[in-house]
């Protein structure tokens, strides 16, 4: 490994760090920026040394060093996922702009999968600025990404708000929320609109999936809502490696 591709793997380690912050903070409604971090049990503040992405995990045992209450396993594996995931786009595409896009939506998209799994909700803190993200990445990529990025800005918000609201009238419930919406319009925003079909189908295949295997296994009620965050987030890393693979 050369010495430009471990400073990409620490700083994406770090900014795995930074995003376990904002899975545990945005939905709890705590600043993310100038709160210390403190044990989620004893409240202790956490010293920068004892909050090193991957070592410290490993130096404390998995551990809070006062009270000993175990951390989390979502931390490290957040931090070493998206330290792998920068080194696998410095990979593709060198210290371009295609390289800090996709690493930006990779980090934005593994905050909102891990928060929907628990909360069932997706932060507008993390959509909203998201969809003017991906369509100026458009802007700075060039002109020909400029359309398909407003086309998959409107194209993602647009179905999922339709088949949200269909879905109400039809059924008198909500069977998805419009944190949903957002999240796919902003995916729509990034990827351009040919790319977004291939993610919605994948992420309703997921859903479908995970919907009917959760009936049969945990007798999870059909129509209990999902959390489809997940599964569009699943489903848009794949589409990027994949893309990523074809080009290499």
């Amino acid at each position: 490994m050369e010495i430009v591709e471990v400073f990409i793997f620490v700083i994406g380690a770090v900014i795995g760090s930074y995003l376990n912050v904002l899975i545990y903070r945005l939905p709890r409604r705590i600043d993310s920026i100038f709160t210390r971090s403190r044990c989620a049990f004893c409240g202790c503040k956490i010293r920068w040394y004892h909050n090193i992405p991957i070592l410290s995990f490993i130096f404390l045992k998995g551990r809070c060093a006062k009270c000993g209450y175990n951390i989390s396993l979502i931390y490290p594996f957040v931090e070493l996922v998206t330290a792998c995931a920068f080194l696998y786009f410095y990979r593709c595409y060198g210290l371009s702009i295609y390289f800090v896009e996709n690493s930006t939506l990779f980090s934005m998209l593994t905050v909102l999968a891990f928060i929907d799994a628990k909360f069932y909700v997706l932060p507008d803190k993390i959509t909203k600025p998201g969809i003017v993200t991906g369509i100026l990445f458009s802007f700075i990529k060039g002109e020909e990404y400029i359309l398909p990025s407003l086309l998959g800005l409107s194209v993602g918000g647009g179905i999922l708000y339709i088949l949200a609201k269909s879905w109400q009238l039809l059924r008198g419930q909500e069977g998805m929320g419009l944190g949903d919406v957002k999240m796919m319009g902003m995916v729509g925003a990034f990827i351009g609109v040919n790319r977004l079909i291939y993610v919605m189908l994948i992420a309703s295949l997921l859903g479908l999936i995970f919907s009917l295997l959760s009936f049969i296994i945990w007798k999870r009620p059909i129509n209990k809502p999902l959390p489809f965050g997940v599964f569009i987030s699943t489903a848009t890393i794949v589409e990027i490696i994949s893309i990523c693979l074809r080009n290499g």
